[in-house]
């Protein structure tokens, strides 16, 4: 087998691949039916009129429960962070207000506004008491577009419960 051969061997499959007028070398130009190339013409129009609202759909359905998730897990690390500092206080003034500011610090260093989270906190500061925290934070795709296909809630709350660690010294 010579190279011309070949040449046309492979001219000729990529005229099978794909439609339309083609100039080959050594053979007459070959010329492929309108009314074919209009039709595949017309499908391939239908074929992206059906599958880009169904693309535009997954995509920002996929942005939408992504930014929720990620305001989930700063809303649960924001709780968990809050419930630890104020177990850590010995008196109960302390202890809101040092759980509420490393509730506000962890839910910011998500990279959203601390002002936004709701931070509860409430317990027993004695020895071997309950502490409870609870971050209430909005949902970030509450003008979500798509709200009929994805229906997430308006706002995300998560609450934690600790002990006071029994070792906690009685004096102040």
């Amino acid at each position: 087998m010579d190279i011309q051969n070949a040449k046309l061997i492979l001219q000729d499959f990529i005229l099978k691949l794909r439609p339309g007028p083609h100039k080959v070398l050594g053979k007459k130009d070959v010329q492929f039916d309108p009314q074919i190339r209009d039709a595949e013409r017309g499908q391939s129009i239908l074929e992206m009129a059906v599958i880009l609202p169904l693309a535009a759909m997954f995509l920002s359905t996929i942005f939408a429960v992504g930014a929720y998730l990620h305001t989930a897990h700063a809303t649960v690390q924001a709780a968990h962070d809050c419930a630890v500092a104020a177990s850590r206080s010995l008196d109960a003034n302390q202890g809101h207000l040092q759980g509420a500011t490393a509730g506000q610090l962890s839910y910011s260093y998500f990279q959203l506004p601390a002002e936004a989270a709701q931070i509860g906190v409430i317990g027993n500061w004695e020895r071997n008491g309950i502490i409870q925290c609870t971050v209430t934070s909005p949902s970030p795709v509450a003008n979500f577009p798509m709200q009929l296909w994805v229906s997430l809630p308006d706002e995300y709350s998560y609450t934690v419960s600790l002990p006071a660690p029994p070792w906690k010294s009685e004096w102040r």
